[in-house]
């Protein structure tokens, strides 16, 4: 009788146990794209986190993306999202000297 008893109450321990798992948080995922949609980067995030930074991506020198999200709208995040870029060129200041 001891023998089932602790049985018993052994399966009931384990269910307890398992049944106090977190469940798993769901997955979303983060694409970065250009103007024509072509994914420049993507990263796979847990939901209620937040993206700290913004991917590094291949561009032509001289030329940056500007995304249209900042990152404090990425934080939080409960869905998936789409981020646009829109390829800036950086400012050049050039000064001219002209000797007399």
């Amino acid at each position: 009788m001891k023998k089932i008893l602790g049985l018993v109450f052994s399966l009931l321990l384990m269910l307890v146990l398992v049944g106090c798992q977190d469940p798993a948080k769901p997955k979303y995922v983060v694409d970065f794209v250009d103007r024509n949609l072509n994914i420049l980067a993507s990263m796979q995030v847990e939901e209620g986190t937040s993206i700290s930074s913004y991917p590094e991506v291949e561009v032509e020198e001289g030329y940056y993306y500007q995304w249209n999200m900042t990152l404090d709208e990425l934080s939080n995040i409960t869905s998936d999202l789409m981020v646009e870029g829109v390829k800036k060129e950086y400012y050049k200041n050039v000064k001219y000297f002209i000797d007399d």
